[in-house]
């Protein structure tokens, strides 16, 4: 709970000039399953209530509640680990979105590991982005949630005292 108090507020009775509750609730489960199989669910439920009493037309009363679903494994070939991963997420505001995910090791030598990745993501539009109006902000309640493919490579040089890694990354944003 946070009053903000508007030197500009000419009701100097008024004990704050803007109320604002923030309340979240969640969890999340995670399972190890047999062969290498991780699995588990995410929940958040987000409440916003922002009274402002000098402009009553920014003042709403939101919440927002999300839910995902993963499995991973980690696969073992030789000296390769494939990673493949997938999430359902669900979002009451911006809708569903379906993440695929995949890493690949590749330990070439004792001394000498490659590494790559491929992956979607999904950012949802928080409360705030949404609904809140100051004098420097404006929310958009028509903001879609932000999408990405994310692509890494790279490599690491090591020996018993130093190692040396680097790694390349590319992300397209939508």
């Amino acid at each position: 709970n946070v009053n903000y108090n508007d030197a500009n507020d000419p009701n100097i009775f008024l004990q704050s000039s803007s109320f604002r509750q923030e309340q979240s609730h969640g969890g999340e489960l995670q399972f190890n399953l047999p062969l290498g199989f991780v699995a588990g669910e995410t929940f958040l439920h987000d409440h916003e209530t922002t009274n402002d009493q000098l402009t009553p037309a920014n003042s709403f009363d939101a919440f927002v509640e999300s839910w995902g679903t993963f499995l991973e494994d980690e696969i073992h070939i030789a000296q390769l680990t494939l990673i493949p991963g997938l999430r359902y997420d669900h979002n009451s505001q911006a809708g569903v979105s379906t993440n695929p995910r995949l890493q690949v090791i590749d330990d070439v030598t004792e001394n000498l590991r490659l590494n790559a990745s491929v992956a979607h993501s999904f950012r949802a539009p928080t409360i705030d982005e949404l609904f809140y109006v100051s004098p420097f902000f404006n929310g958009n309640p028509n903001l879609s949630p932000e999408k990405a493919w994310t692509f890494d490579g790279g490599f690491e040089l090591h020996s018993d005292s130093h190692s040396f890694r680097t790694t390349y990354f590319y992300s397209r944003v939508t």
